[in-house]
């Protein structure tokens, strides 16, 4: 949060709220508790300027993030319900068994649970990407279809002969974060700015221009 060079310093401990290192440590033993946070598939359900709702599935395991930052209560997808535990987070952590129906203002949670999986509708949405034949635009994004961010495992595109074209398969309503990569010589080179988004309710074709 500081400028050059502080923003990449260590973290100095002894000047955090001792209140606060113990939450870290019990995320920490929460985390390794549980495969399907640090392995599982992750989806954004919900996303604006002051609410995040993230799942991850790993198997027949389900967690749920959810951050409320905003003035109104945020309604929770309530598809979860067996073996639920996790935490509220309000000014300190509250140990939890079941998923809210709604997140009050400026509280955030994180549960796991374990589910069957069912099958999620997928929907197919077009992106037009405007460029030359002789450079493709690669689409790594949040999503596995997009790669998990990892430009070897991206969505490619096709040259029509005048601009390139992707079909990304979207969960119904899913919301995927992705950039624009192109593959250079000197490695892979990341489009300046903010990630832009797909929704899977949309009914436009995506440009990119």
């Amino acid at each position: 949060g500081n400028t050059e060079p502080d923003n990449r310093a260590d973290m100095n401990w002894t000047e955090v709220d001792p209140n606060h290192t113990q939450h870290i440590s019990t995320l920490s033993t929460f985390r390794k508790h549980h495969r399907v946070l640090k392995e599982g598939s992750a989806q954004i359900l919900h996303a604006n300027t002051d609410q995040l709702i993230i799942k991850q599935q790993l198997g027949r395991s389900t967690s749920l993030l959810a951050i409320n930052r905003s003035e109104v209560p945020l309604a929770l997808p309530q598809d979860c319900t067996r073996s639920v535990e996790g935490f509220l987070f309000t000014e300190s952590l509250h140990p939890i068994q079941n998923i809210p129906i709604t997140l009050p203002p400026k509280q955030s949670v994180l549960v796991v649970c374990n589910k069957r999986p069912t099958s999620t509708p997928i929907v197919a949405l077009t992106v037009l990407i405007e460029g030359t034949a002789d450079q493709e635009p690669l689409l790594v994004g949040s999503l596995p279809s997009l790669g998990g961010w990892n430009p070897n495992e991206s969505q490619q595109s096709t040259w029509n002969g005048e601009h390139w074209t992707s079909t990304i398969k979207l969960p119904q309503n899913t919301v995927a974060a992705f950039k624009v990569v192109y593959a250079k010589e000197t490695g892979f080179h990341w489009e300046d700015g903010n990630n832009r988004f797909l929704y899977s309710d949309t009914d436009k074709t995506f440009w990119i221009r």
